[in-house]
């Protein structure tokens, strides 16, 4: 008898388990829904993803989500509504403390394998009325993708600070730098907007951070379009540092680009010592004859390479090292009609094995896939900012 009561007591524990197991792998399937009306699992995101595991999709559903978030769970796919769920925050500047402190949101550098889609991340701080401060709307430090994606701010909007990212069919909005950090990053088939403020007609659309020749970082745009408020003069990039890579590749570029290209920040011997490159871009923006002289033409070869995956899986340089390039020169509205005109679309882009990915999927974002726990991990260091 004592045989058989133990042989229950192991059938009943064995159930349990199972029954634990399976409500796991139903909660990894469905995940967790964010929606502001109450109708999901949360109201807020912050709130969702202090309850998600690794590998966690989270619905956000459409609606102004006004919280500050940060990410710091491996592997975690967020999911919009395109243009309808913004994750806002206001009033948070560099004086906050930092310029990584003012971000509305954040992923960490151990929250690698992040994946977003459909979402807005918006800072509104530093409007017209506003000094001019550093507030960013996204902060990334970690292997991430994000498609069809809005990123809108005035100075520094989107933080790609470092680790290997990859955009898809995105907006980037701002007046000043608006694409910064030292990120190894892909954009592609990205709308860049300049927005004018106050007084400053002047933006600049990318600040890239590389610091040593012998870093793999750079910034890649590749299709897409330049675009600017009318009246806005705008720097294709700042050298943000000594060696800052920064490649524009059969990008249409509207007639607002500062005939001179480029330009740097701080030392203006950055210039000649950084990688500031076009390759038949496209539009009034795209002639080149007016550009300084340390702006570079890719070769057909090197324009190849930086396209390719293989740049984002941190090659050092394109075969013939990046200072052999070609001396040849390239080929040469009012703010919200324009954004109606060039923002995403709702498609769903699916990640294929050879871009970044093990996330692929169907027409529905919410038939999606997490993705799985081997998306190219990465040790980021023992920086703070992994904390």
């Amino acid at each position: 008898m004592a045989g058989r009561g133990r042989s229950r007591v192991w059938r009943e524990v064995g159930m349990v388990c199972m029954m634990v197991m399976l409500s796991a792998m139903v909660e990894r399937v469905t995940g967790l829904i964010v929606a502001k009306d109450g109708s999901g699992d949360f109201m807020k995101l912050t709130e969702a993803l202090n309850a998600a595991s690794p590998g966690t999709r989270i619905i956000v559903k459409p609606g102004e989500y006004r919280e500050k978030v940060v990410v710091t769970t491996p592997n975690i796919v967020l999911i919009g509504t395109p243009g309808q769920s913004v994750i806002v925050q206001g009033e948070s500047s560099n004086s906050a403390g930092s310029t990584l402190l003012s971000a509305t949101f954040t992923v960490k550098a151990k929250a690698t394998g992040f994946v977003a889609m459909g979402m807005v991340f918006k800072n509104d701080y530093g409007r017209n009325d506003e000094p001019g401060e550093q507030a960013v709307a996204a902060a990334v430090m970690a292997d991430s993708s994000f498609y069809n994606c809005q990123f809108i701010g005035w100075q520094d909007t989107l933080y790609a600070k470092k680790g290997r990212q990859y955009y898809k069919d995105c907006y980037i909005e701002g007046s000043v730098d608006f694409a910064f950090g030292a990120a190894t990053a892909q954009f592609v088939d990205c709308v860049l907007y300049a927005k004018r403020r106050g007084s400053l007609t002047i933006a600049s659309y990318t600040a890239q951070q590389r610091l040593s020749s012998t870093d793999t970082n750079g910034y890649v745009f590749i299709g897409g379009q330049l675009k600017c408020d009318a009246g806005v003069r705008a720097l294709l990039g700042r050298a943000w540092g000594k060696f800052a890579r920064t490649v524009f590749i059969k990008v249409a570029m509207d007639n607002c680009i500062d005939p001179k290209g480029w330009s740097s920040v701080g030392d203006s011997n950055w210039g000649t010592t950084s990688f500031s490159a076009e390759y038949q871009c496209t539009g009034p923006g795209a002639d080149r004859s007016g550009r300084v002289s340390w702006s570079k033409v890719l070769t057909d070869e090197e324009a190849a390479y930086f396209s390719s995956p293989t740049f984002l899986g941190g090659s050092r340089s394109p075969p013939g090292g990046t200072t052999a390039v070609s001396s040849t020169p390239a080929p040469t509205k009012a703010p919200l009609e324009a954004r109606s005109e060039s923002a995403p679309s709702s498609e769903y882009f699916s990640i294929s094995d050879e871009d970044l990915g093990s996330v692929a999927g169907p027409s529905s974002y919410e038939d999606l896939e997490p993705p799985s726990s081997e998306w190219i991990p990465m040790s980021m260091g023992s920086d703070d900012d992994q904390l």
